[in-house]
């Protein structure tokens, strides 16, 4: 039975429905708004979406969701890139508390202990189970739901997290309130403005359909931000870290190569993909802002 994609028809951004649909890809509209230049998925997804979508199966992914062969693996190579976010984020404030929103199965929140108090929100319950298991405080589903919701944060993280969420002014409206003057939001998502992007059009591997929401440039980013109560004092275009093996899980998975897979899966049992690289295309920003 084929599926029915329940289309959003309007901006994620400025809910403007004047805009022009880029491509079709896998069934899905990809649009770009003629109003504030958002590029987002022309698609609304619901609940049930996000529960089914975010289950065990997107952390140790059998190669159908375009995520991780094994998140918890792949976590440690992460947290070398972790530790240097949590250095640039002490250059605008170095202790009280810190929400992780889009946790997932803790990594961040570990390295960031040193530093903060922290807590986590991921809509993923496999996830935030795992989270616990290493004594740690996260809350599984939406952050309006979350026990947080009253609580006034110093830093708020929402790592490779935006461009999933369905309404990514309001989560950045929710955490106005829940931040202070001098407050900080740092959060990293793929840069469609980017040369990358632009070279590779559809074929852009952050085109991560259909759990990308939304495509955002240096001016939306920083527009969505001004909206929220924020002024962004920072974008850099940092170096990640990653496993040989997630490289080329993804590269083979994304791109859907014939007979790729199985070559895959024969290269993993050797152990010869466990490597770590510094991977730097510079279409992936790391944008810090202040609540004023």
């Amino acid at each position: 039975m084929e599926t029915t994609i329940k289309k959003l028809n309007k901006c994620r951004l400025c809910k403007s429905n004047n805009y022009n649909v880029l491509f079709i890809k896998y069934g899905y509209e990809l649009a770009k708004c003629n109003e504030c230049s958002l590029t987002f998925l022309n698609f609304d997804p619901d609940d049930e979406f996000f529960s089914n979508y975010y289950a065990e199966d997107f952390f140790n992914d059998p190669g159908i969701k375009h995520a991780y062969s094994d998140y918890e693996k792949e976590a440690e190579s992460l947290k070398n890139s972790f530790k240097f976010r949590v250095d640039i984020l002490s250059k605008y404030n170095s202790g009280g508390n810190l929400l992780d929103v889009g946790c997932a199965t803790g990594a961040f929140m570990e390295v960031a202990s040193s530093r903060w108090e922290v807590y986590g929100v991921d809509v993923s319950e496999y996830a935030v189970e795992q989270a616990k298991k290493k004594n740690l405080k996260a809350f599984a589903g939406v952050i309006k739901d979350s026990p947080y919701i009253n609580q006034i944060f110093d830093v708020v993280t929402l790592w490779d997290t935006i461009e999933h969420v369905s309404d990514p002014l309001e989560t950045l409206q929710q955490l106005s309130e829940m931040t202070k003057q001098g407050s900080v939001v740092a959060l990293t998502t793929g840069d469609v403005g980017s040369t990358v992007a632009k070279i590779s059009g559809k074929y852009w591997h952050l085109y991560n359909i259909p759990q990308h929401l939304s495509y955002f440039d240096k001016n939306t980013i920083t527009r969505i931000f001004n909206e929220s109560g924020f002024e962004v004092v920072e974008i850099i275009y940092p170096s990640i870290q990653l496993s040989l093996d997630y490289l080329l899980f993804r590269l083979v998975t994304f791109y859907k190569i014939k007979y790729a897979f199985s070559f895959y899966k024969l290269l993993k049992k050797t152990g010869i993909l466990k490597p770590n690289l510094n991977i730097n295309l510079y279409d992936i920003m790391l944008v810090v802002a202040k609540k004023v």
